[in-house]
Parts: C-alpha cells; sequence; structure tokens
C-alpha cells in the first residue's frame, strides 16, 4: 500500500541531528495522468488544523513536507512548509478542507517554491499555493476568470492534483496560486521585464 517512510539521524544523546528527511511511495495499477500532491505531517497537526478549521492566521500554521509527482510519477519537488486552512464558507460548511501552503523559512522551506508549476505562466516563483476544495466552484466563477485572462488580466492560475494527506488519498483539489499583493507583483515584474 502507499508507504510515507520518515528519517531522522539521532547523536548518542538521543538529539536529532541534521534535517528530517521525507519520501512518499505510491502503489498504482493504472498510468497516472494526474499529478498528484503529497503531505506529510503528523496526524495530530492535521486533525488540529480540520477539528478548528474556523481558527486563521499563523498560531494555525503547522509544519508540513510537499511532495508533487508529474503525471508518470517523476518526483518535481519534495521541501518542506507550512499548511493552514484555507478559504471563507468552505472552512466551516464543508467537509472537504482547503489547505493553503506557505514556502517560507519558518519550518526549515526553502523561503519559495522555485519550480514551474502551472504551464501558462512565465511565474516559476512562488510563496504560497492554494488546494481548493471547489466548494464555490460554479460556472460563473469559471467565466469570470476566462474573462479576467482574455482580457489580460492577472488570474490565478491552476492545475488539478491529486491529494495525499500522509499516503491516504484526500481527493481531487484545484492547485492554484492565492491571489494576493506578492502573486500581483510577480506578474506586474513579468510584464516590466520581459
Amino acid at each position: 500500500k502507499n508507504t510515507v517512510i520518515r528519517a531522522q539521524v539521532f547523536n548518542s544523546q538521543g538529539q536529532p541531528v541534521g534535517d528530517l528527511h521525507t519520501k512518499s511511495y505510491f502503489v498504482v495499477d493504472y498510468e497516472q495522468t494526474i499529478p498528484v500532491m503529497s503531505l506529510v505531517s503528523d496526524w495530530g497537526n492535521f486533525n488540529l488544523l480540520i477539528d478548528n478549521a474556523a481558527e486563521r492566521g499563523p498560531e494555525w500554521e503547522r509544519p508540513v513536507n510537499v511532495e508533487y509527482f508529474l503525471p508518470g510519477g517523476e518526483e518535481a519537488f519534495n521541501v518542506k512548509a507550512g499548511v493552514r486552512i484555507h478559504g471563507n464558507f468552505s472552512r466551516l460548511f464543508n467537509p472537504k478542507k482547503s489547505f493553503r501552503l506557505y514556502f517560507d523559512k519558518r519550518f526549515g522551506g526553502p523561503g519559495k517554491l522555485n519550480y514551474p508549476i502551472f504551464e501558462d505562466t512565465p511565474v516559476t516563483e512562488f510563496d504560497k499555493l492554494v488546494l481548493r476544495a471547489g466548494f464555490q466552484d460554479t460556472f460563473l466563477h469559471q467565466v469570470v476568470r476566462n474573462l479576467h485572462r482574455d482580457m489580460g488580466q492577472p488570474i490565478a492560475h491552476g492545475n488539478w492534483t491529486l491529494l495525499y494527506l500522509n499516503g491516504e488519498f484526500w481527493g481531487l483539489y484545484n492547485l492554484t496560486e492565492r491571489i494576493d499583493l506578492q502573486m500581483l507583483q510577480s506578474y506586474s515584474h513579468e510584464s516590466l521585464n520581459p
């Protein structure tokens, strides 16, 4: 079955030495055609977030290891990050929670994720990403996004991914950029420096 291995070196006094290493292994009996994202943390962290989904802010962020696998199974990246619950009404009323990933250095992460995760944008550096559970996905939302894109306005680029928490399948999610000041500045920078 799907397995997550976490390895840590300890000295003779039982104290950790170096980084905690995490690797996810998936058993599939079909050709993988959708990217896979694996989030690994203590179950207590995920349970705390889900059980307190109404809570917001950095104090409700927990450490997580993030792995992203391309269609076909090749690993694209494996980094440490922070995770929070994302959304407004969905965090309260939807049992399938959305998540927000922070690629800063507080949990040993790289500071920013540097990977071309979305094919339809030149931006390859991200300080945060959102795993949308699809609570408010309607025809109207898609039309507005497409209109913004067609008028040359910045939009949150995204793609679909299969999400696993600690090796357990959690569902199909829409992995997107988070619309905020940093995201808008990254597109302003791209337009000024082609």
